[in-house]
């Protein structure tokens, strides 16, 4: 049984709300002022382990896996990505929540067969990977990487493919397994971070 670990940082925006004098105020937090918030959460760097276990990876007709959020926090299940999912999606499934998904229009941990293709063919792609907006995703094409990973305690290196959102002021990235059979996602660094670290 395969096991993959990530690690993902647990972000949190508290919002400052100004007492009270003759009505309640309801503070409206810009979204420039929450992705201040969020980076400044992603520089305390608290972590949790996310298990991904016996993942059943079929590019043709759809992924699923169990996971398990490390911890006293209870969070596991199933996610089912569908054929149609596996083969169009073009939005990520953000977070990972308690219970049992099938996903239709969305996927996780992998990108769908249309992204891969076009990030191939046409060095892009338009894919929707934060909670804030979709973003055109270019490949970074003056890089050859390799990504290490341990795999049953040793070190693999596996070519990858690094995307950046072309808007200079959200800057979002992604590491890609290259591999057209099995395009996972190996680190995000969006209002999240997330990075495969080993598979056992």
């Amino acid at each position: 049984m395969a096991t993959t670990t990530l690690f993902a940082q647990q972000t949190k925006v508290v919002a400052q709300v100004p007492p009270a004098v003759t009505a309640k105020v309801v503070p409206v937090v810009s979204t420039k002022e929450l992705k201040k918030q969020l980076k400044r959460n992603f520089k305390r760097k608290k972590y949790k382990a996310v298990s991904v276990t016996n993942p059943k990876v079929d590019m043709d007709n759809g992924v699923s896996f169990k996971y398990k959020m490390t911890g006293d926090v209870g969070i596991n299940g199933v996610v089912n990505i569908s054929k149609d999912a596996i083969d169009t999606a073009h939005i990520q499934m953000k977070r990972f929540s308690n219970g049992n998904k099938d996903l239709t229009t969305e996927t996780p941990v992998w990108i769908s067969n249309a992204v891969f293709n076009e990030l191939k063919t046409k060095g892009e792609s338009f894919m929707q990977a934060s909670v804030f907006s979709a973003q055109v995703f270019q490949v970074i094409t003056d890089e050859d990487l390799f990504y290490m990973v341990k795999v049953d305690d040793q070190d693999k290196y596996n070519k990858c493919i690094h995307i950046v959102s072309k808007d200079g002021n959200d800057s979002q990235e992604l590491w890609i397994n290259d591999d057209l059979k099995n395009p996972l996602i190996l680190k995000v660094k969006l209002d999240f971070f997330i990075e495969l670290k080993q598979i056992l």
